[in-house]
């Protein structure tokens, strides 16, 4: 995939951001009992649109491409990034590229689904662009881009390479109901059903449903009219 450095405000969703903090936390707890540094976590957010869109977002933390057991490092600070110049900073874009393209997998149907993303390095506690106050960095990559025409549904898969658990989470924008799952290096997500794709057979038909009900009223004014 392409690469931009975006400089534009861009992060996950204000209801998604409260989740997110909330299985972060419980995650890190959990298995820093047994290791020197907390676990990474991958998270994902699939965000699909009715006029057949999607958005993926996927919350990076670099010690994921940085090493090859991510554990055995701190959590990167802010400065890793602001330090760096700008070839520097391409070349650390170019590898999470890689990364998610290499660890990640998305499909709806049979159809990988591919594109550019857009990259803004973020401060890993508000999810909001990096700043010279943030303590940690990770990197947030978007990709907006249309859905295949088919019907078939939405999957993630996970290549058996990942080291660390993955949150997933699925959503149709304007609904509040959210689906997360959890996944593991060589496993699947539950297929997630997209919304109806509106054919031009519809579309049509209902032009002329919204037609007749505007000149119903016309109709009945010239029948009174012809009885007079």
């Amino acid at each position: 995939m392409k690469i931009v450095i975006n400089c534009i405000q861009r992060h996950f969703s204000p209801m998604f951001q409260s989740y997110l903090t909330s299985v972060v936390i419980i995650w890190a707890l959990f298995f820093s009992v047994a290791v020197a540094h907390p676990v990474p976590t991958l998270v994902v957010e699939a965000e699909f649109t009715p006029q057949r869109t999607a958005t993926f977002r996927v919350n990076l933390d670099p010690r994921l491409f940085l090493a090859p057991q991510p554990s055995s490092l701190p959590p990167v600070p802010a400065f890793w990034w602001l330090d760096q110049d700008e070839s520097e900073k391409a070349n650390s874009l170019s590898t999470a590229i890689s990364y998610i393209d290499r660890i990640l997998l998305f499909k709806v149907g049979e159809t990988l689904i591919k594109g550019t993303w857009l990259i803004t390095p973020i401060d890993s506690s508000s999810f909001l662009p990096l700043e010279a106050s943030s303590a940690e960095i990770h990197l947030l990559a978007v990709y907006t881009g249309p859905l295949p025409t088919s019907d078939d549904k939405f999957t993630l898969t996970v290549s058996k390479e990942c080291p660390v658990g993955l949150i997933l989470v699925n959503s149709i924008e304007g609904l509040n109901e959210r689906k997360p799952q959890s996944l593991f290096g060589g496993e699947t997500s539950v297929e997630f059903a997209l919304p109806a794709k509106i054919h031009p057979a519809e579309v049509k038909s209902s032009s002329y449903m919204w037609l007749a009900i505007l000149m119903l009223p016309l109709l009945i004014l010239a029948m009174r009219f012809r009885k007079r």
